[in-house]
């Protein structure tokens, strides 16, 4: 047998589902070929990889049953040709499902990480540790000095019943952002404003504090303060750019 031959049975061979008379002939072969033998331990470290993630990305019980419910259809046992197409049949469609739950995982947690690292960077402001580098009332003399300075057309919104205070340039995760400094009711909310795509909906909190976001055309506005949720999302709503 070819090494194209041999490598159809490779993954019923990792899986341990070959006959005896497979086995031997595929261990043999291996003996003399590093190329079969590298393509066994990257299969196997691929399906060692996979069992890592059944804590975190478990299938739903009503598939999980049905899977069990075909292992019990199956009889009598299937010839191997059969058996090896249905193995490379499962392993892909979990590697599909794998991916798909794993990536869902990856974007909530990476949501909920830029919501910590908003708060936290709207912290250092509260207590005045990282003044305005403009300090105005005034939304024309604010505009005019973000201009240049972000790959936008800046803009200040204006949030309703809060007072506008200034501004700083800040750069989030790569991103040359506006941030605005607001008081509302003698609370302090920083408005963070991009062009980061995404903007993830709703309102998140840490601290005591939240983050809520809003897109607007192709701008990304992220509130975040001690405020109600209700409140803020309000204000994102109701902004008059």
């Amino acid at each position: 047998m070819s090494c194209p031959d041999h490598r159809e049975v490779i993954s019923a061979y990792v899986d341990g589902e070959t006959t005896p008379a497979e086995r031997q002939e595929l261990e043999q072969h291996l003996d003399s070929c590093d190329v079969c033998r590298v393509h066994v331990a990257s299969l196997r470290a691929l399906k060692h990889g996979m069992s890592k993630l059944e804590a975190r990305v478990r299938p739903p019980e009503a598939v999980l049953a049905r899977v069990e419910a075909l292992r019990f259809r199956l009889k009598p046992p299937l010839p191997g040709a059969v058996r090896r197409g249905l193995s490379v049949v499962a392993a892909t469609l979990g590697l599909v499902l794998a991916f798909t739950l794993g990536r869902a995982w990856f974007q909530k947690d990476d949501v909920r990480s830029l919501a910590d690292e908003l708060i936290a960077d709207h912290m250092k402001y509260v207590p005045e540790a990282m003044p305005a580098e403009v300090a105005s009332n005034t939304p024309d003399d604010v505009q005019r000095f973000f201009e240049g300075k972000v790959p936008f057309e800046p803009v200040v919104p204006s949030l309703e019943g809060a007072n506008l205070l200034g501004g700083r340039l800040c750069r989030i995760r790569g991103y040359y952002e506006q941030l605005l400094f607001y008081e509302l009711g003698g609370r302090k909310l920083s408005l963070y404003i991009s062009n980061r795509p995404g903007t993830p909906a709703g309102c998140r909190g840490n601290h005591g504090y939240r983050v809520c976001g809003h897109r607007r055309g192709a701008l990304s506005l992220m509130l975040v303060g001690d405020a109600a949720e209700g409140e803020l999302k309000k204000l994102l709503d109701d902004a008059r750019l």
